[in-house]
């Protein structure tokens, strides 16, 4: 179901067997928690023992000629329907809505989008698991606590109804869902830090002076 969700709102699609993802993300999730023995030994990095290396540059460039065949086929589509891009209605269509224009407005040091730096791949690999994680959790801590389920039951049936199914303009109204959802995200990150990044620029954040290709790790 994730799966489908997740293909839905990045690509416009249903589940498609073209798109070998699950492969893919199997595979990085499997080198992302195996035991690495050059992380207690450094000296060990270049000889790749474990051979750990060598599948994770497989898997990058499993992922940049999935990445590359996706925005080709979004392009095709854009093309056949009078050179107008976003058509789909996706986040790729998105994306390539901005290919070549300036990220920020009246930037001096003018950055843009490309195929280099759009991230649609990883979109769809990180989704997929860590939607399933938290929803696992969410369920298992409803099953701990039965009367914050039924709480959170009882507004269901009195903003939605039982006849029909609940729909995103439904959302803002459901603040008990709300809090139900970050009290879940409290207990149970997906993640201890966000995937690093490198600032494009010099940025104050909150009166912390970051310098531009600064490696960026946010503790959630």
């Amino acid at each position: 179901m994730i799966e489908n969700i997740t293909y839905r709102m990045v690509l416009g699609c249903k589940k498609d067997e073209r798109y070998d993802l699950k492969a893919i993300v199997e595979e990085t999730l499997l080198l992302a928690g195996a035991f690495n023995i050059s992380d207690f030994v450094p000296s060990l990095a270049a000889l790749d023992i474990q051979g750990l290396t060598k599948r994770l540059k497989k898997v990058s460039k499993m992922m940049d000629q999935l990445l590359d065949k996706i925005l080709d086929e979004h392009e095709q589509v854009s093309n056949t329907k009078n050179g107008k891009q976003g058509q789909h209605g996706d986040f790729v269509d998105m994306l390539l809505s901005l290919t070549n224009q300036p990220l920020k407005p009246n930037d001096e040091q003018v950055h843009f989008l490309d195929r280099t730096n759009m991230n649609a791949i990883d979109m769809i690999v990180v989704a997929i698991d860590t939607s399933a994680t938290m929803i696992v959790w969410s369920l298992a801590e409803l099953l701990r606590h039965p009367r914050i389920m039924k709480n959170l039951q009882e507004e269901l049936q009195s903003v939605v109804g039982m006849d029909k199914l609940i729909e995103e303009s439904d959302l803002p109204k459901l603040d008990y869902l709300s809090m139900v959802v970050k009290e879940s995200f409290r207990l149970h990150p997906v993640a201890p830090l966000l995937v690093p990044r490198e600032s494009i620029e010099d940025i104050t954040i909150d009166g912390y002076d970051i310098p531009k290709k600064s490696w960026i790790i946010v503790n959630i």
